[in-house]
């Protein structure tokens, strides 16, 4: 039988569960080798589950979805690894088996050939499914109590700003970044005085060492000159 290897990993996951990519390539090189199975390639991806919008596992079924390639299984560790959103998978199990490759879990093992096979693969997808909507929960309280004690949660921080870094586990906090704070005060006062275009703007900042992206810039500049000059 030959065999194609996925696996995945959150940045999330890494850090917070200790889950490991090159534990599962462990894991499914061992349970190859014990089935006597040729393991064709192994293809992993660092990102979520919540779609399918992987690149690894994109290449990976272009690949099975071959003829000539002669795939017989897609094999993942658990099924949280190859999908957390039920609906999806299921259908892309299918597409799968509407090519000839079965995909399947070392772990939590499908016997397709029981006429009951999609309760127990409904079941294991709806746990992972479900595990995903509590983690987003979980992260949007967090997110709400942290706004609410005056912390910033919209990821990188906006020009003119920096992290302060605390404690494991305790929110950053948002301040003022010194270096750059008054050149992009100044953007918006030479915005505002209506004698510059803002991508004149940009590039006279630009020299000064205020670097933007063109459009990143030119939106931040005509939708915020006009209220934040006086706020900061």
């Amino acid at each position: 039988m030959r065999v194609l290897g996925y696996v995945r990993v959150s940045t999330d996951e890494q850090a917070e569960k200790g889950f490991s990519i090159e534990y599962q390539k462990k894991y499914i090189n061992e349970h190859c080798r014990i089935k006597k199975n040729e393991l064709v390639k192994i293809y992993d991806d660092d990102c979520s589950a919540k779609s399918f919008n992987r690149p690894a596992y994109k290449e990976m079924r272009a690949f099975a979805f071959k003829k000539s390639n002669n795939v017989d299984m897609i094999l993942v560790t658990r099924w949280d690894r190859f999908a957390r959103n039920l609906t999806q998978a299921l259908v892309q199990i299918e597409k799968f088996r509407e090519y000839g490759v079965e995909v399947n879990s070392i772990e939590q093992h499908i016997d397709y050939s029981q006429p009951d096979y999609i309760v127990m693969l409904s079941m294991y997808l709806s746990t992972s499914h479900g595990e995903r909507l509590k983690i987003s929960r979980r992260v949007k309280e967090c997110n709400y109590a942290a706004r609410k004690s005056g912390k910033y949660t919209n990821g990188h921080p906006a020009k003119g700003y920096c992290w302060k870094k605390h404690a494991k586990g305790e929110a950053s906090e948002l301040l003022v970044d010194e270096s750059s704070a008054g050149l992009v005060y100044e953007s918006f006062q030479l915005y505002s005085s209506g004698l510059y275009s803002a991508d004149k703007v940009r590039q006279m900042m630009k020299e000064r060492g205020l670097k933007m992206h063109k459009q990143s810039f030119l939106w931040k500049t005509k939708l915020l000159s006009k209220t934040v000059c006086h706020n900061w």
